[in-house]
């Protein structure tokens, strides 16, 4: 892997305006904190990145990198299948270091987010309980009583259909899947957070940290070391995706594994208020997260004629 490359387009990346006048690249989506996105060029051919400016030292972005790498290595020991995956750390501007958080680059179109529009919706349970069966075994890991205690981000569009064939897309009881969002590695050790929430606050702008930081480490951090809530942001995303139409479909999916897996998970049933509910808060906090930002860029950009670190998107369709 060629770190002077990174480098350079490090070096010369504009991501307020999202531009590199040296290396193009090519967005593919956007997450509520990162950017995911396709250096072009053969040193990186088929791979996509997250970019974390995050970083006080050089020290400090590779342990990140390296946590990311054991999370993986963990989720695969447990049986939840990954794209290849690596990363690097690289000198930064203004004395920060970034991690460029690297996985291999998948057809845009198994992302089973993309696949909720186009299957037929009788295969839409199917789907869903691939993923609740993936997520299963991230809580019989967790029952095992190690000293360590594994968190996941499940949502919808954060698996990808494995073996994706545009010409005949459906899914089955067979179907094999991949989880495709690792870059905020979620693991307890005796019951400590392992994960630094304080990096990830490091995106928003100062004046709203405070609010974020009540918010994220009482409530969006944990809520991925609980069955029910994860189930609960599953079937939110549905909604984000504009086909809260399958609620009705998919929640007795939920509710009846739920049930049937009583002695792992150990959480009772869901009821559609409360995913809607989840979903009217979810949106309104990351929504007033994104607005902030947005100012935060015009100050430091526009006003103070700063560098701003993050590459930021446009309008999202919630």
């Amino acid at each position: 892997m060629d770190l002077q490359f990174l480098q350079d387009f490090e070096n010369h990346l504009n991501p307020a305006k999202a531009i590199n006048k040296k290396v193009s690249f090519e967005i593919l989506g956007y997450g509520e904190i990162s950017t995911v996105f396709d250096i072009k060029g053969e040193a990186f051919s088929g791979w996509a990145f997250k970019r974390l400016p995050l970083f006080k030292s050089l020290e400090q972005a590779k342990n990140y990198v390296n946590f990311y790498k054991s999370y993986n290595q963990k989720l695969e020991e447990i049986g939840i299948s990954l794209p290849k995956y690596d990363g690097k750390a690289v000198r930064g501007h203004r004395g920060i270091y970034v991690a460029y958080l690297m996985q291999e680059r998948l057809n845009g179109k198994s992302i089973l987010h993309k696949l909720l529009h186009v299957l037929p919706d009788d295969e839409i349970p199917v789907l869903l309980e691939l993923v609740l069966k993936k997520v299963l075994k991230v809580w019989e890991f967790n029952k095992k009583d190690t000293g360590l205690v594994l968190g996941i981000d499940a949502q919808i569009s954060n698996w990808a259909l494995k073996g994706f064939d545009e010409n005949n897309v459906h899914i089955n009881e067979n179907s094999e899947l991949y989880f495709i969002d690792t870059s905020t590695p979620l693991m307890q050790k005796d019951g400590k957070e392992q994960l630094d929430a304080e990096l990830l606050l490091k995106s928003a702008p100062g004046f709203i940290r405070p609010i974020l930081r009540w918010f994220f480490l009482d409530d969006v951090l944990t809520r991925y070391y609980s069955f029910r809530d994860i189930s609960t942001d599953i079937l939110a995303n549905f909604i984000k995706e504009q086909r809260k139409d399958l609620i009705e479909l998919c929640l007795p999916v939920v509710n009846r594994f739920c049930e049937q897996h009583y002695n792992v998970i150990g959480e009772k049933s869901l009821h559609a208020k409360e995913v809607y509910d989840y979903y009217k808060e979810d949106k309104l906090i990351w929504s007033i997260f994104l607005t902030t930002r947005r100012f935060d860029r015009f100050v430091q950009t526009k006003i103070f004629g700063k560098r701003y670190e993050f590459i930021l998107p446009g309008e999202i369709k919630r």
